[in-house]
């Protein structure tokens, strides 16, 4: 009896052990593989949205410069003037010419007549007339065409005439380059050939990694795997091993000072701030709020920073940056008004 029991209670030792060892084996699956890939891919689906909606999963993009005007001016384009261009195809299937404008950060009545052709040919192959109340500052604007499938070579002119500009109420050429981008839409079985598939993902690659508002848009959404990753090392006690204490603090509190640093880039290369990119800061500072218990006033801080620097920047004419900065300001600050309310009704309860 004795002995049977002596067994039976080894038995039951080792199934705990196991149990215990495959519990720890199966966190650690969940924490170090399942979490991260599952933000990884979050990453990869929301970026791969961003160019979907915005340049178009299938069309890659091709710069231009001020060298390929033959009649361009930088100064308002007035009734009857031309901005007139000339390019190379670069590839097949020329589907758009986007132009880059300024509006002098204003919204201009004129109306511009878009026109192009192939330089063999007589004719317009396309015009079109459109309203500059569209168009955005400094923005690119797309002269959309039937696409010219075989388009690879081939040397193209184009017009952008006004209708009715007039000073002080009119559109001008950028100065900031590329002035213009030429895009080509392929057709999603072409870039399916092995032949071509690797040079598309090559040149759509380079071509979003050139984009500053994708870089923004995308550096955000890494941002919670990011967060996630350096919270772990920190919970892990990877901080103990730094020996001097300033250095350990600031590890310490490296999610935070991440959510900080993509904001800036933010700030820096988006055109604007987006919902998305709102919703994913808000939720990782009130994340850092619940693990380092730091107060409301912490958040003000870094919202009136925010505030007092837009001023400065409007001043030197960064007017985008300043709208950007005065977005967060606002986030930071409704976040911080939020946290007081909690923290109040917490005082009032004790």
């Amino acid at each position: 009896m004795g002995q049977a029991k002596k067994i039976m209670t080894r038995a039951l030792l080792e199934n705990k052990i196991i149990k215990k060892t495959s519990d720890i084996l199966h966190n650690r699956i969940i924490v170090w593989i399942v979490i991260p890939f599952l933000l990884l891919v979050f990453w990869i689906f929301l970026s791969y949205r961003y160019i979907a909606s915005k340049t178009g999963v299938t069309v890659l993009t091709y710069p231009s410069n001020a060298n390929n005007y033959t009649s361009w001016k930088t100064t308002e384009l007035l009734k009857g003037e031309k901005i007139k261009g000339q390019f190379i195809a670069s590839d097949n299937h020329l589907g758009i010419v986007a132009v880059r404008f300024s509006t002098f950060s204003r919204i201009n009545k004129d109306a511009v007549i878009f026109r192009i052709k192939n330089i063999k040919s007589k004719n317009w192959l396309y015009e079109h007339s459109y309203l500059v109340n569209q168009f955005q500052d400094n923005q690119y604007f797309t002269f959309g065409m039937p696409i010219f499938d075989n388009s690879f070579k081939e040397t193209y002119q184009f017009e952008i005439e006004s209708v009715r500009g007039k000073p002080k109420d009119a559109i001008a050429l950028s100065r900031k380059e590329p002035v213009f981008v030429t895009k080509y839409k392929f057709p999603k079985k072409e870039i399916l050939d092995k032949n071509i598939l690797m040079k598309f993902i090559f040149m759509k690659t380079t071509e979003s990694l050139l984009d500053n508002d994708f870089i923004a848009s995308s550096t955000i959404y890494l941002l919670p795997f990011l967060f996630y990753f350096t919270a772990m090392i920190i919970f892990l006690g990877a901080h103990s091993y730094l020996k001097n204490n300033s250095l350990k603090r600031l590890f310490i509190y490296l999610p935070l000072y991440l959510i900080l640093l993509c904001a800036l880039i933010a700030v820096v290369l988006a055109k604007t701030i987006y919902p998305l990119m709102i919703i994913i800061v808000v939720v990782l500072w009130m994340s850092a709020i619940i693990r380092y218990r730091f107060k409301g006033r912490v958040t003000i801080i870094f919202g009136s920073a925010c505030l007092l620097i837009s001023p400065f920047l409007l001043l030197f004419s960064f007017l985008r940056e300043a709208i950007n900065i005065t977005i967060w300001a606002y986030v930071f600050l409704v976040i911080a008004t939020v946290q007081s309310l909690v923290e109040l009704k917490l005082v009032k309860k004790r």
